[in-house]
């Protein structure tokens, strides 16, 4: 259960529809043992109060009284209904001088003595609880302030997570279209290249006369076989051939593969973005 304020039980103690006459007169009083000393009477009826300023008047007139007394003090606030009685009561306490220098007379006596002792046991007390108060409320702020870090390192490693598999996803991607773009542009050489070494054949063919010279038609139809052969096929053709036919045909064989090899690496070295004399040169 929440504690009441003094504010709110002065609020119902006005509007009280269980007393049979109105409130006249609200009376602050000091409790001292089992008796009651009268601080301040406030009477209804010349202003207007309100329970928010009888609140603070009276927590003033409290706060004012036991300023210079040691330890904690009680107070009772009562309410009168034009009776001679209360007829309502309301205690609360309010902490007095807490130090060690406030208004003390001990006797130097035995009382004294133990009156002193509680006084300082009673602000040794306080101090250790104010204490204990700080420690805790600095390490819940600590740990708050820690928690509140995590939370954002956390949604930065997320973050930061998100952004490193969309570039590897991007970079995957861009390096699949670069590798079919490649294959492609390989494909169309190799046509192209085809298409070339049969148009001197074609030509001559087409027009029934040489247009293109015999060596060049000659080196067109050699490729091809070349092109067209596998290594079974050249192992077989060294079986059969002549020494003095083999011989020949296997130059210009192999100077077509070297010269084949040759633009194979340099249509790789375009495309990764180099430079053929640089790479001739050996850079």
């Amino acid at each position: 259960m929440a504690k009441q304020t003094l504010e709110n039980w002065i609020h119902e103690a006005m509007i009280d529809i269980d007393k049979e006459k109105g409130i006249s007169m609200m009376s602050l009083v000091h409790m001292v043992g089992q008796g009651e000393r009268e601080i301040h009477s406030t009477k209804f009826g010349a202003k207007q109060w309100t329970a928010r300023d009888l609140a603070q008047l009276f927590r003033h007139k409290a706060e004012s009284y036991c300023q210079e007394i040691p330890g904690v003090q009680s107070f009772c606030l009562l309410a009168f209904y034009e009776q001679d009685e209360p007829e309502a009561r309301h205690p609360f306490m309010v902490s007095g001088e807490t130090d060690l220098n406030g208004l003390s007379t001990e006797a130097p006596d035995e009382k004294g003595f133990r009156m002193q002792g509680m006084r300082h046991v009673e602000a040794i007390t306080q101090l250790n609880h104010r204490s204990i108060h700080h420690v805790l409320d600095t390490m819940a702020r600590m740990n708050e302030n820690l928690m509140k870090e995590n939370l954002d390192v956390r949604k930065e490693n997320r973050e930061g997570f998100a952004l490193m598999k969309d570039l590897i996803a991007a970079q995957a991607l861009n390096k699949h279209e670069y590798r079919i773009k490649e294959m492609e542009f390989e494909r169309s050489t190799e046509e192209r290249k085809k298409w070339l070494d049969f148009a001197p054949v074609l030509v001559n063919t087409i027009l029934g006369s040489e247009v293109f010279p015999q060596s060049t038609e000659d080196s067109a139809l050699l490729e091809t076989i070349a092109d067209s052969l596998s290594e079974e096929d050249l192992i077989k053709l060294t079986s059969v051939l002549k020494p003095e036919i083999l011989g020949p045909i296997s130059a210009r064989f192999e100077k077509h593969f070297k010269a084949k090899k040759l633009k194979a690496a340099t249509a790789t070295n375009l495309l990764k973005g180099k430079d053929p004399a640089d790479d001739a040169a050996g850079d």
